[in-house]
């Protein structure tokens, strides 16, 4: 069930007294704008932290069915400029989402974005 949803993702209660967050990431692109306050959704534990006991969930699709082969994560695209793509979205002062024109989405950090260390301005972006 969603406790709160938050501009940067969703925090979840569980089996009665855990707690996890779903990162914006992990929201379902479909639904975005949809979820609220005490709605039941069904997630997937990503990962739980050793130390903290923070619990990672997605609410994607994709990781929902148990038996959907996920392809391989790689990162041999990590550090690679791109001149042109697709803006996705702003996510306010975290960055920006992409598209790539293979249908991939990426998500770049804002300090990714540009040399500079001026502040992020979305509006510097082609659409």
């Amino acid at each position: 069930q969603i406790q709160s949803v938050t501009f940067h993702g969703a925090v979840l209660q569980f089996l009665s007294s855990y707690t996890g967050s779903v990162d914006f990431m992990h929201l379902d692109p479909e639904k975005v704008g949809q979820y609220h306050e005490g709605q039941n959704v069904k997630a997937c534990i990503l990962y739980i932290h050793p130390s903290s006991k923070t619990v990672g969930m997605s609410l994607r699709k994709c990781l929902l069915n148990p038996c959907t082969q996920l392809s391989k994560v790689s990162g041999e695209r990590i550090g690679e400029v791109v001149e042109k793509c697709t803006v996705r979205g702003f996510h306010g002062k975290i960055g920006a989402l992409f598209e790539f024109s293979d249908g991939t989405l990426a998500f770049a950090h804002k300090h990714s974005l540009s040399e500079s260390k001026q502040t992020f301005h979305p509006g510097n972006f082609a659409k």
